[in-house]
């Protein structure tokens, strides 16, 4: 077995040093995906090497691997049992250059006397099943296809060199076919340690652009007002001036019948000043202070007395507001009742007088008139 594995392994270096000899220089450097033996008639392309040790009988015809019969139709071929594809999806790869497949086949039970003929197809798919577009495609024919080697033998077709780009959102296959020019149907090994069939090609990847959805974001930030109040502070200067209030009552004598009466005595003068920034007098908002009259010796049985100012003791007689109010009514209604009084007697003396004198004069004398 490892000296199984030591000849497959040396086999494949060998002809992949032939390869390199083989393929004209390409653009792009070589990548290689191997065929793997998941399905029939569509398998897929993998990066990862295969370990299975023991071949399939793919189409289940009794016979290793997958067997292709012969067909005139070439990449149109629809029927099944004779094409086998390989697919890569999604690749979004740009090919520049020739490609090749490295397989393993044989001719029908390993017949080492009759000649060959196989084409494989490189096709850009929209989807597997679905139309496909040819990019490239190589034909490898040869009159002994086996040679001496009654078993598997390796052989490379290589494809015309091409430049095509494989959208990411496409299919990339690779199909082969056996043409009516071989004498007989073929075997095809693949997905094994021992047959790892690939293919080669000059591709690299194409950058990606992406298209984001346009997001429109609105911010809307709070508005900030500033208000600055400046507030000059008011002063307020208010200038009461010392108001000063005299009240003077005229000395009134008053004669009735059988006496004189005492000279009224004026009050005092009442001076009523004002303090700055006090209420200004008459004003309703000041408080006086209610006079008690009896307490002060002037009310006497509702007649009010005069007090004379005590010479002797040199005091003076203080009255309030009031009392000066009250003192000065009670003068004005004396006066009027002596003008009144004075009035009525002059008018009395004078029609007494006018009566008297007219009884005196004597009436003209007719006789002689």
């Amino acid at each position: 077995m490892i000296r199984r594995l030591a000849a497959v392994a040396s086999a494949a270096a060998l002809a992949a040093s032939t390869l390199l000899a083989v393929l004209p220089a390409a653009a792009h450097p070589l990548d290689s995906w191997y065929m793997k033996g998941d399905g029939v008639p569509v398998a897929s392309l993998s990066k990862v090497v295969p370990l299975q040790l023991t071949l399939p009988d793919y189409d289940q015809d009794g016979k290793p691997g997958r067997t292709l019969k012969r067909t005139s139709k070439g990449e149109a071929e629809t029927d099944k049992a004779k094409y086998q594809e390989w697919v890569l999806r999604n690749p979004g790869l740009e090919m520049d250059g020739a490609g090749s497949i490295s397989f393993w086949s044989a001719m029908k039970d390993f017949d080492t006397e009759r000649g060959g003929s196989v084409t494989a197809y490189l096709l850009d798919c929209k989807d597997v099943g679905e139309t496909c577009t040819m990019v490239t495609k190589g034909t490898l024919a040869l009159a002994n296809w086996s040679g001496d080697n009654d078993g598997w033998v390796e052989h490379e077709l290589v494809f015309d060199a091409a430049f095509h780009v494989f959208a990411s959102d496409a299919v990339l296959a690779v199909r082969i076919v056996v043409n009516n020019a071989s004498q007989d149907d073929m075997w095809f090994a693949y997905g094994t340690l021992a047959q790892p069939t690939h293919v080669h090609l000059p591709v690299e990847l194409v950058p990606t652009t992406i298209t984001l959805p346009t997001v429109t974001v609105t911010v809307t930030l709070p508005t900030i007002i500033s208000t600055t109040s400046t507030t000059r502070p008011t002063t307020t200067t208010s200038t009461t001036r010392p108001t000063t209030t005299t009240s003077s009552t005229s000395s009134t004598t008053t004669t009735e019948a059988g006496g004189v009466l005492p000279p009224v005595v004026p009050p005092p003068s009442t001076t009523s000043t004002t303090t700055p920034g006090g209420p200004p007098p008459g004003d309703p908002s000041a408080v006086e202070e209610p006079v008690d009259m009896d307490r002060q010796g002037l009310v006497v049985s509702g007649q009010i007395t005069r007090h004379a100012p005590d010479a002797a003791s040199g005091a003076k007689l203080e009255l309030s507001p009031l009392q000066g109010v009250a003192v000065g009514f009670r003068t004005v209604a004396e006066t009027i009742h002596s003008q009144l009084l004075a009035s009525v007697l002059l008018g009395i003396v004078t029609a007494t007088l006018a009566v008297a004198g007219s009884g005196r004069r004597k009436p003209p004398d007719s006789a002689t008139g």
